[in-house]
C-alpha cells in the first residue's frame, strides 16, 4: 500500500506543470516566459506594472546604485538583473534595499533552462521572477525607466491548478476519513470477531445456521447423512438438523451445544466456523420452506465464500482514486490558441472576434471584421496597467455562452488569459489568436484605421 501510494504521489507531480508567468514589455509589445521566485511575494492575478532599470552594478552582488527618488516612492520600479556571481537571496535582498519592487533575473547561459530562484522569504517584501538570457538581454537594451513600461502577469494556469490542487486535497482528506470510519471499525470488529470466536460461537452466530426438516423420502435429493455425528443417533422423519458452512449437518440441538461449549469448529471436519461469515445468511435460511430450504442456503454459502476480500480494498482505493484524478484533469479547460491564419478563416465563417486591447489601440487600428467587438482586459493607470474588473460582465452582456469567440490582444498575452477567463466564466467555444494585431499586420491582412491614416 506504501509503495502504491508513494508511486501515486509521484504520477501526480510529473503531470502537474510547474507555476509559471510572463514579463511583458509594453514599448514593444513583447513578451517572455519566466518562473517566479520560490517562495516569495506571490503576483496578484491583475499583475504588476513599472518603470524598469538596469541593474548597476549588474550582478546586483553589492549594494545598487540606482535607487528610488524621493520625489517618486509612489511609483513601482523594477530592476533588471544578471544571474552569477551571488546567491539568488543576496541579489534580491539588494534590490529591495535599493527601492524596487520587483526583480527580474535573467540567465548567463545561452542554453539554460528556467529555475525557480529558492530564497529565505524572512522580510522579503518584493516581487522576484526569472527569465531567459535572450529577454535577459533584449530587456536590458531596451529598458528606458518608463513609468508603466514592464509589467508581470501570473500565468492563468496558475489559479486553475491551485483548484484542482485544493479539490484534490479536499478528495484525499474525504476518502480518509471514509475509510477511518467504515473500514478501520470493520477490519477490527473482524479482527475482534476471530478472537472471541477463538473459545464459542455466538448463540446468534448459532441460530443463524441454516436449518431444514429431516425426511427419509427426500434424504437422496439434498443430503446423504442420516447419522449424526455428535450423539451418533440416526435422524428421524421430522426432526430439525442445521448445517454448517462446510455443509455437515447435525441435529439442531447437538450443534448448537457443541458450538456454544465445546468450541468453532465441525465436529467432522474441523472446520472453523470463526472463518466464515455467518451473518449474511441470517435474512435467507427461514425464508424456504422446511423440505427446500436446505438445498437453496447451500448454494447461497457457496457464493459467499468467493466475496469481495478485504485486502483487496486498499489497490481498488488507490486505482479509483487514480482514475478520478484522470478524469477531473482531462476535463479540465485549456485555451485553444491557432495562429493567424486560422483564425482569419473562423472570422469569415462567423466567428466574433473579441478584441480585448485597451479603447486607445483599438482606435489607432483593428482586425477587419464585421463581427467585432471591443472590450479592454485591462486599463492603463499612473502606476501601470490594471485588470479590469467588469470584464467578464462586459463580454456576458454582449455574447452568449454559445457564441464562437476568436480572442486578441496586440501580440497574445493578454488574449490568453482573457480566453482562460471566458472559459472558466462558462463559455463553450474560445479560441485565442497566437501573435495577436501584430501578427495580423504583418501578414497583411485586412485592417480598419482611422480615415485621417488610410
Amino acid at each position: 500500500m506504501r509503495k502504491g501510494l508513494f508511486r501515486f504521489l509521484v504520477f501526480v507531480g510529473n503531470i502537474i506543470p510547474l507555476a509559471s508567468a510572463a514579463v511583458f514589455f509594453n514599448p514593444l509589445h513583447a513578451s517572455f516566459p519566466d518562473l517566479p521566485a520560490k517562495p516569495a511575494v506571490p503576483i496578484s492575478s491583475s499583475g504588476v506594472c513599472g518603470a524598469l532599470h538596469v541593474a548597476d552594478p549588474l550582478d546586483a552582488c553589492s549594494p545598487l546604485q540606482i535607487g528610488v527618488q524621493s520625489n517618486e516612492t509612489k511609483q513601482m520600479r523594477m530592476v533588471l538583473i544578471i544571474r552569477g556571481g551571488c546567491a539568488f537571496d543576496d541579489k534580491v535582498r539588494n534590490a529591495q534595499n535599493a527601492g524596487f519592487g520587483a526583480a527580474i533575473v535573467y540567465n548567463d547561459r545561452d542554453k539554460g533552462n528556467l529555475v525557480f530562484m529558492m530564497i529565505n522569504p524572512e522580510n522579503v517584501t518584493v516581487h522576484a521572477v526569472f527569465v531567459s538570457k535572450a529577454a535577459g538581454e533584449f530587456l536590458k537594451e531596451y529598458a528606458r525607466g518608463e513609468r508603466g513600461e514592464c509589467c508581470i502577469f501570473p500565468s492563468h494556469f496558475d489559479s486553475s491548478w491551485t483548484v484542482l490542487t485544493i479539490s484534490f486535497i479536499s478528495f484525499i482528506i474525504i476518502c480518509a476519513i471514509v475509510v477511518l470510519v467504515f473500514y478501520t471499525p470493520r477490519r477490527l470488529s473482524n479482527s475482534q470477531g476471530t478472537y472471541y470466536h477463538s473459545q464459542s460461537v455466538d448463540t446468534e452466530t448459532v441460530e443463524a445456521l441454516p436449518c431444514f426438516t429431516f425426511s427419509s423420502a427426500r434424504s437422496g435429493d439434498c443430503h446423504s447423512e442420516e447419522t449424526c455425528a455428535i450423539c451418533l443417533e440416526d435422524y428421524k422423519d421430522g426432526e430439525i438438523l442445521k448445517v454448517l458452512p462446510c455443509r455437515h449437518e447435525f441435529h439442531s440441538s447437538c450443534v448448537s451445544l457443541w458450538l456454544t461449549k465445546s468450541g468453532t469448529f465441525c465436529p467432522v471436519c474441523k472446520h472453523d466456523l470463526g472463518t466464515k461469515k455467518l451473518n449474511t445468511l441470517r435474512k435467507v435460511c427461514f425464508i424456504f420452506s422446511a423440505d427446500t430450504s436446505y438445498c437453496f442456503c447451500r448454494t447461497v454459502t457457496a457464493k459467499f465464500d468467493m466475496g469481495f476480500s478485504s485486502s483487496m480494498f486498499p489497490r481498488c482505493f488507490f486505482l479509483l482514486l487514480l482514475l478520478l484524478l484522470l478524469i477531473y484533469c482531462s476535463s479540465r479547460a485549456e485555451v485553444v490558441t491557432v495562429d493567424v491564419h486560422a483564425a482569419k478563416d473562423l472570422i469569415k465563417s462567423g466567428y466574433k472576434y473579441l478584441d480585448v486591447r485597451t479603447v486607445e489601440e483599438f482606435k489607432k487600428g483593428h482586425v477587419g471584421s464585421d463581427k467585432i467587438l471591443n472590450i479592454p482586459y485591462m486599463f492603463n493607470t499612473p502606476e501601470g496597467r490594471v485588470k479590469n474588473p467588469q470584464f467578464l460582465g462586459e463580454v456576458w452582456s454582449a455574447c452568449n455562452k454559445e457564441d464562437n469567440l476568436i480572442v486578441g490582444c496586440q501580440s497574445g498575452v493578454r488574449s490568453l488569459s482573457a480566453s482562460a477567463d471566458l472559459l472558466s466564466a462558462g463559455f463553450k467555444d474560445v479560441s485565442n489568436m497566437g501573435g495577436g494585431y501584430l501578427a495580423w499586420v504583418e501578414n497583411g491582412f485586412p485592417v480598419q484605421k482611422p480615415e485621417a491614416e488610410l
